[in-house]
């Protein structure tokens, strides 16, 4: 609005200039009429000599016409005042973007109470062929019938101070006096009763033969083994290294068995069964020139899936375990047998 308001008034401005300039230039010429300009006679003017005697009246001279009073130059036209720009619509807001709703989080399930995993053990060279003997020699002569006596050396194997031999007598019932034909594998087997000791154990071998004796065949499975690790970690010896024990079904004649005491229905054993347990199967592998492999360390499972040892079945990663353990103190006992008890 102030812009066209200015315009107006220059406008107004030039026009009146423009008028003030012709009036300068041409100004009204007509002369102001004198006394009688009214058209009437004035009294004392002089008449012209009638024809009739009588003084003619003088002919009116001729007013002359104002002159033309020129058109006024033609007033320029105001520039036309711009119209006011039409101020732009303002410009569509987008409406905002549709704001995805949150993706459903799945809640984090609860978390499980889980062993830390075992170490992954080093990849051990599997046997390619059942290792026989060496020295056959070794397996000459009659085993010995008494029980309770010692053996120092087994098959030319000296056996170590820290093993309690304590042999049960032989019989047909579970200690046949056959000689093995091979030792290719220690097997690992559980007691069957939880809580019992290594001398209950060899007791029970003992007494089978009483009661096969008498007729009772349940008390009398013919059952035994070459070893037993007991509760306190204690190792007895109650089938020599060189024979037959009634343990492994088709695999007695080329195994070493080893039945270990546990104090609960879990299986788990001290750790002092644990430890001795290691030794023993490492220094009986040692003893007859074999390394820890899936062949050559077994368990009673592994020849006719019977769940024993009971923890070792239930748990494989703790087996695994077991057998790295038996490698690497092979690896740092060179001459376990000379070990102190």
């Amino acid at each position: 609005m102030k812009n066209l308001f200015t315009v107006i008034l220059l406008a107004a401005v030039l026009l009146l200039a423009v008028l003030l300039h012709f009036r300068s230039e041409n100004p009204d010429t007509r002369p102001v009429p004198g006394p009688g300009a009214s058209g009437e006679a004035s009294p004392d003017a002089g008449s012209a000599p009638a024809t009739d005697g009588h003084t003619a009246a003088p002919a009116p001279s001729t007013v002359p016409e104002p002159s033309t009073v020129p058109e006024p130059s033609t007033v320029p036209e105001l520039p036309t005042a711009p119209e006011p720009s039409t101020a732009p619509e303002p410009s569509t807001v987008p409406e905002p973007s549709t704001v995805p709703e949150p993706s459903t989080v799945p809640e984090p399930p609860e978390p499980q109470p889980t062993a830390p995993p075992p170490t992954e053990p080093p990849t051990v060279p599997r046997e390619d062929a059942m290792v026989p003997y060496t020295t056959a020699a070794a397996w000459t002569g009659a085993p010995d019938a008494a029980a309770g006596a010692a053996i120092p050396v087994q098959g030319g194997i000296r056996i170590p101070s820290w093993i309690i031999q304590d042999l049960i007598p032989v019989s047909a019932v579970n200690r046949p006096g056959t000689p093995l034909t091979a030792m290719n594998a220690v097997v690992v087997h559980y007691t069957a009763s939880a809580g019992g000791t290594a001398k209950g154990v060899r007791d029970y071998f003992y007494w089978q033969t009483y009661y096969r004796s008498i007729g009772d065949l349940e008390n009398s499975p013919g059952t035994s083994s070459q070893f037993i690790v007991g509760l306190n970690g204690e190792v007895v010896q109650v089938v020599p290294l060189n024979e037959v024990a009634y343990a492994n079904r088709y695999r007695n004649t080329d195994t070493i068995n080893v039945e270990t005491c546990h104090p609960d229905a879990s299986g788990i054993f001290t750790d002092a069964t644990y430890r001795s347990l290691v030794r023993l199967c490492a220094w009986l592998l040692q003893a007859h020139g074999l390394e820890v492999s899936d062949r050559t360390l077994i368990r009673h499972y592994d020849v006719w899936e019977k769940p024993c040892p009971l923890n070792f079945v239930n748990d494989p990663q703790a087996w695994q375990a077991f057998k790295e353990n038996v490698r690497l103190y092979m690896l740092q006992h060179p001459d376990i047998a000379s070990e102190m008890p």
